[in-house]
């Protein structure tokens, strides 16, 4: 083993590829959020996503908005047919063979009481989510003070 001089306190342990995460391509929802007097209204635009890739989970205190995208690659296979009037001829098909799924999240924290009721979202054909909470009084609940 050798020493080798360094700052850090644990030397370059953190450094090692054993710590690493394997790498993959990471999207960014990019999410923005408008409060209103009636309702929490997220906005935000999801490149490189459909529909059917996106999941929304109500959590107590939140929404934690998820979107998996899988990646496939082209494998190329050659085929040699003979035909009796033709000489040997060689087709090219494609096959799709799935490899891993990109995903990315983001947690919205929502800061009063909502039930699925209270939400809406809406996904447009230009890649925009859009999702509604109405603020409910009848969710809440104030406690009189003495």
């Amino acid at each position: 083993m050798v020493n080798r001089p360094t700052n850090q306190p644990f030397g370059n342990l953190f450094n090692f590829p054993f710590f690493d995460a394997p790498q993959r391509q990471q999207f960014n929802l990019n999410l923005h959020v408008q409060d209103t007097p009636k309702e929490l209204i997220i906005q935000g635009t999801l490149e490189g996503f459909n529909k059917e890739n996106v999941q929304l989970e109500l959590v107590r205190n939140g929404v934690l908005v998820s979107a998996q995208q899988p990646v496939t690659e082209q494998t190329v296979t050659d085929q040699e047919t003979e035909n009796e009037d033709e000489a040997a001829t060689t087709e090219s098909t494609t096959e799709d063979t799935t490899l891993v799924r990109q995903r990315a999240e983001q947690f919205v924290p929502v800061y009063f009481p909502f039930t699925e009721e209270d939400v809406t979202a809406v996904f447009s054909d230009e890649n925009v989510l859009k999702i509604v909470i109405a603020k409910n009084d009848a969710n809440r609940k104030f406690i009189t003070i003495d």
